[in-house]
């Protein structure tokens, strides 16, 4: 299941990098944002377990580029460790 998870979170986040730079791979235009430059290196921790997984960076760009995906992955596990006495609700 979290193997799953790995590739289709891979994959929305290469596309938001796309939208993000205005281009897609070594595409070249006049609207470009930037470039991308490689991937980072993140310990994600879920209730699965600890996972290692690649996110995508960006060079080039005046506005930081923070996944959406990446932060949807990971709001059912914020939710869960804010709620007050777990989740035995």
């Amino acid at each position: 299941m979290s193997d799953v998870l790995a590739v289709v979170l891979i994959a929305a986040m290469l596309l938001e990098r796309q939208y993000h730079l205005h281009a897609e791979p070594h595409e070249r235009t006049n609207v470009r944002h930037g470039y991308a430059d490689g991937f980072n290196k993140r310990t994600l921790k879920t209730r699965l377990g600890t996972i290692e997984r690649t996110i995508p960076q960006v060079r080039g760009n005046d506005e930081p580029f923070r996944p959406a995906s990446l932060d949807a992955a990971m709001a059912p596990e914020k939710k869960a460790s804010h709620c007050p006495g777990g989740n035995d609700h």
